[in-house]
């Protein structure tokens, strides 16, 4: 991840990235990178031998090991001498999409079994049964290897219990440790009220239907005429569908996709970021970048920002039409004292739980659990 990167080498910690970018094997037209200390690629393993022989790194922190990590290279990468590190972002020890969801639905059927027939049978995997078959023979093999590294980052409380209950790891491997945003990108909180009849709704993410975007133009689509504004920010498979949204409301803006910075920029001039995922979410970042602009959050509650939204930094309501539909209208007719406290709460639950400092201090402690554990394991 470029932001722990970042903090890490502010610290004065040596980093060496190797990042590979996801298109190559998700072939969804996103620029998104996966970033780890191994090139995931065919004969990957080469480029993992590379860094570990000639940097000689004392801890390798893995990021999305599955599906992007060949078996060689996580075989290489066990045998080192250095601590091994993962963060968690979703549910793929039990579940080869991520998301336990099928057809809209919470599934459970994989989970506990030998294998993962059930979710090869309903091409969990890319929408494909040959793609979700291959992807359960490796997990067989890979699944072993990533249970048995030295520590691990969990996004949310809900993930760290997954990980203990579900999954089976000690408790005292497990930190628990959000997104952060870098100082840098931050600006000083302003007192001026925003989010009236005037500024739009935002929605910021992929167009997949577990990410709920169906179900946010549905819910804005009832509040009739005179519904807010929504200004929607991504790609994905569903765009067409955002496309005819745009052409049957005026009320409805495709954004294209955003940098960063623009995204920010777009979050404090906006009255709320909406989530409204129908699958279990860890802790999307794009929450964490609202909170960081005082932007109050409406999300659905599944998963871990039922946690995180308390009624004063934003709303959280069930997956339907009138739940949704319904919570975007109370926040479009908040007064402005009340809009000015939930923009303050949501500030605070940035730099209370958020800030960069207390991510870098988690992260820091985490590599200390994970050394620690490494030594104890090349004494024994």
């Amino acid at each position: 991840m470029s932001t722990d990167v970042e903090l890490l080498r502010q610290a004065g910690v040596q980093v060496e990235v190797l990042a590979v970018e996801s298109d190559a094997f998700l072939g969804t037209g996103q620029s998104r990178t996966t970033t780890a200390y191994a090139e995931l690629r065919k004969g990957g393993s080469l480029n993992v031998s590379r860094i570990l022989n000639s940097y000689y790194p004392d801890v390798v922190h893995i990021h999305n090991a599955l599906p992007f990590f060949s078996l060689r290279a996580l075989n290489r990468i066990q045998r080192s001498n250095a601590a091994t590190v993962m963060t968690v972002h979703n549910y793929r020890f039990t579940c080869m999409a991520g998301t336990h969801q099928l057809d809209g639905d919470p599934c459970h059927m994989c989970q506990g079994r030998k294998t993962e027939l059930p979710g090869v049978l309903n091409s969990c995997y890319r929408g494909s049964k040959w793609q979700s078959a291959a992807i359960a023979a490796k997990r067989l093999r890979a699944l072993p290897i990533l249970k048995a590294l030295d520590h691990y980052f969990a996004l949310t409380p809900e993930l760290e219990t997954y990980l203990v209950d579900q999954v089976g790891l000690d408790a005292d491997r497990v930190t628990v440790r959000g997104n952060t945003i870098l100082n840098r990108y931050l600006e000083p909180a302003t007192n001026e009220p925003r989010g009236m009849s005037d500024d739009p709704l935002l929605y910021v993410g992929r167009f997949s239907e577990e990410k709920g975007i169906s179900l946010l133009l549905r819910a804005h689509k009832a509040l009739g005429p005179g519904a807010p504004r929504l200004q929607v920010v991504g790609s994905g498979p569903l765009i067409e569908e955002v496309l005819r949204a745009t052409a049957d409301a005026p009320s409805v803006q495709y954004l294209g996709r955003k940098t960063q910075n623009e995204v920010l920029g777009l979050m404090r001039s906006s009255s709320a970021l909406i989530i409204p995922s129908t699958c279990y979410e860890g802790l999307p970042r794009v929450a964490v970048e609202a909170f960081s602009a005082g932007l109050p959050v409406i999300a659905t509650n599944l998963g871990a920002l039922a946690n995180v939204i308390n009624g004063s930094n934003g709303i959280c309501v069930p997956p339907t039409v009138e739940d949704l539909s319904a919570a975007m209208g109370d926040l479009a007719e908040s007064r402005v004292e009340e809009h000015t406290t939930r923009q303050e709460a949501a500030y605070a639950t940035f730099a209370d739980r958020f800030s960069p400092e207390k991510s870098l201090s988690s992260l820091m402690s985490g590599y200390e659990i994970a050394l620690s554990r490494a030594k104890e394991a090349r004494v024994g």
